[in-house]
């Protein structure tokens, strides 16, 4: 699934109130604000070329006569800055999916999304993290019995109960510990590349009833 696909399905269900897993997360995914971003500006594009309409007349002869040059143009200018803005934000999400695919090459499944990647890093952080407070803690408690009493800190490890956590642990903190720089590397890449998506000052990734209203009122602030 591309991102695209993934933040317009996510959108749809949470605009009908179907359950959505980590919904005020989403609500401030740079994924879906880049999208709601783009699928505002085309609607607010077709609305705007609908009101050129009303800057001309019909002529007996069936040809059109320009009564608003002026609004007209103006019209025109607000629909192509609108045009750029989407065909720029949708390149970046073309360049996210990308980088997501390659980085992903063996870790299929992973929705595309900053907040997916995060948590693949947070993850594995807590992972490395626990199975290592699992040895210490295994090694402080027998260091500290009577039958640890012939071993030091430095070959504690060598106690058979130490020993079977260490090798139960040892290779989740290796597996971790090699997975975690792909994980780092991918999403600084992420969020550099949705960092240069082009946003109005506020996105309503649920539109509202007046969205196209105010996403033309952006636009001309452009």
């Amino acid at each position: 699934m591309d991102s695209r696909t993934f933040a317009a399905q996510t959108i749809a269900a949470m605009q009908v109130g179907d359950f959505v897993a980590d919904a005020n997360e989403m609500k401030r995914e740079p994924v879906l604000k880049i999208w709601a971003t783009i699928a505002a500006d085309r609607q607010a594009v077709r609305e705007l070329l609908r009101q050129s309409l009303d800057c001309c007349a019909v002529l007996p002869s069936g040809k059109l006569e320009v009564l608003e040059k002026e609004r007209l143009a103006d019209l025109h200018k607000q629909a192509d800055e609108l045009r750029k803005r989407a065909a720029h934000n949708d390149e970046v999400l073309v360049r996210f999916d990308a980088a997501h695919v390659e980085a992903l090459a063996d870790k299929p499944g992973l929705e595309p999304s900053l907040f997916a990647l995060r948590v693949w890093k947070k993850s594995l952080l807590d992972r490395i993290a626990r199975s290592k407070n699992c040895i210490r803690t295994s090694s402080a408690s027998w260091l500290a019995s009577v039958e640890g009493s012939i071993y030091t800190a430095a070959t504690i490890e060598n106690h058979p109960m130490v020993g079977a956590e260490i090798a139960k642990h040892r290779p989740i903190i290796d597996a971790g510990e090699k997975e975690l720089p792909l994980a780092e590397a991918h999403l600084a890449k992420a969020q550099a590349i949705l960092g240069e998506a082009i946003l109005p000052e506020k996105v309503d990734v649920i539109p509202a009833p007046s969205e196209f209203n105010q996403a033309i009122s952006r636009a001309t602030a452009l």
